[in-house]
């Protein structure tokens, strides 16, 4: 985004863009509220990345797999990260 200002009783967000084109390559735009999205922090990628997780294990003892919950587990794949 490079600016905001208000057009009529609307917000809205200059930005710029690549686009090739005969006019170059570097164009700007406009678009109002809902046109963009939140850039989402680690944190709540992390946290998207572990609920999924879970709903793919989730699954899997749903489905039926055979075993103890430890060796479904483990045998998806899951092993704890040690980290340094």
């Amino acid at each position: 985004m490079i600016a905001h200002y208000l057009s009529g009783c609307v917000q809205v967000a200059a930005f710029t863009y690549n686009c090739t084109t005969n006019f170059g390559s570097l164009n700007v735009a406009q678009g109002a509220h809902g046109c963009f999205r939140p850039i989402r922090t680690a944190e709540q990628i992390a946290e998207e990345d572990r609920d999924r997780g879970i709903a793919e294990l989730r699954q899997l003892l749903i489905s039926g797999a055979k075993g103890s919950i430890e060796s479904v587990i483990y045998d998806a794949g899951y092993r704890k990260q040690v980290s340094q």
